[in-house]
């Protein structure tokens, strides 16, 4: 219990217990690396390679698509509604947003 503790231990307690900027960080990027993963997957599942991909959001090149499956970098919302469109899910479906989600589309 809290009200145990010296006063110094409780100050430690309630600064640890929130996120520091790294942590927030690096949040976010195993957020994004998740969601690129489940991008991934639900473009296989879809029968779409990334070159229809490509082709389907009129990108010269795959590099866009490439970067969201790595988790490197987010589709536009504008994309996002596409992607959801093509792949025939919802959003909510593709984007990763707890952290107990990235366990299960970590493989």
């Amino acid at each position: 219990d809290l009200h145990l503790l010296s006063r110094r231990q409780r100050q430690m307690c309630i600064r640890d217990s929130f996120p520091t900027p790294q942590r927030i960080h690096s949040t976010i990027q195993d957020l994004m690396v998740a969601t690129g993963r489940n991008i991934m997957k639900l473009r296989k599942a879809a029968g779409l390679s990334v070159r229809e991909m490509q082709n389907i959001f009129g990108f010269t090149t795959p590099q866009a698509i490439y970067k969201w499956q790595h988790g490197t970098a987010m589709p536009t919302i504008d994309n996002l509604v596409v992607l959801a469109a093509v792949l025939d899910v919802t959003i909510d479906e593709i984007l990763v947003v707890q952290r107990e989600d990235i366990v299960q589309f970590a493989t």
